[in-house]
């Protein structure tokens, strides 16, 4: 997180890591220690562009609490992230939180040149988006909160709950132009749009068991 995000020291610039792959070797505890996300730019600068293989490997005790991009990816542009099981994890924030990454983009409008999540799934977590002012409270799921030109299959979520003001659902909040989302599962999910808060102007609930919004 520190190398994409640019705070590894004073001076470092961020490292994309494009055409990168890194490997999980083996389990991980993160203990419930506050987690930095991997990731915090919508522009493509501060992001992640490799590949992440979890190699059937499974994180374990995530919590994230940011107001932006909440997950364990941010706010990533990557070529694919796959193969990887998030167990009891709490995500909250204000603006496109879920359990594998908040936002998620390919930087490549070409529609074969889409990002790829592949076999990931997520057991046992909350993702919590709350409204701070006119124009969040949005993007909830349990796997991502928003993506575009992604390709999401194979994934489940188990066991979750996901709450948010609204563009909200069991697995993706929003999914905008060019995603695919195929051949995905979930169970025994908890998807609730609490729009009890005072917002700006009155907005679409769009939630959804797959998808909550579609673009």
């Amino acid at each position: 997180a520190a190398a994409v995000n640019g705070t590894l020291s004073r001076a470092s610039e961020p490292q994309t890591f494009l055409g990168k792959t890194f490997k999980l070797t083996q389990n991980i505890n993160l203990n419930n220690e506050l987690w930095t996300p991997i990731g915090r730019s919508s522009k493509h600068t501060e992001t992640f562009r490799g590949t992440f293989d979890g190699q059937g490997h499974t994180i374990y005790n995530l919590r994230v609490d940011t107001e932006e991009g909440a997950g364990l990816f941010g706010m990533v542009s990557p070529k694919a992230i796959k193969n990887v099981t998030i167990e009891n994890a709490v995500i909250k924030g204000n603006h496109f939180a879920g359990v594998l990454a908040g936002w998620i983009q390919s930087v490549d409008s070409q529609a074969q040149n889409r990002v790829v999540i592949e076999n990931c799934h997520v057991k046992n977590a909350t993702v919590t988006v709350a409204v701070k002012d006119q124009d969040n409270g949005d993007k909830a799921g349990a796997l991502l909160g928003y993506a575009v030109r992604v390709d999401v299959k194979e994934c489940s979520v188990n066991r979750a709950e996901v709450v948010a003001y609204r563009d909200v659902a069991a697995l993706i909040g929003c999914a905008h132009e060019g995603c695919v989302v195929s051949g995905n599962s979930v169970n025994n999910v908890y998807v609730t749009a609490d729009q009890s808060a005072e917002y700006v102007s009155v907005e679409a609930v769009n939630a959804g068991d797959i998808v909550g919004r579609t673009i």
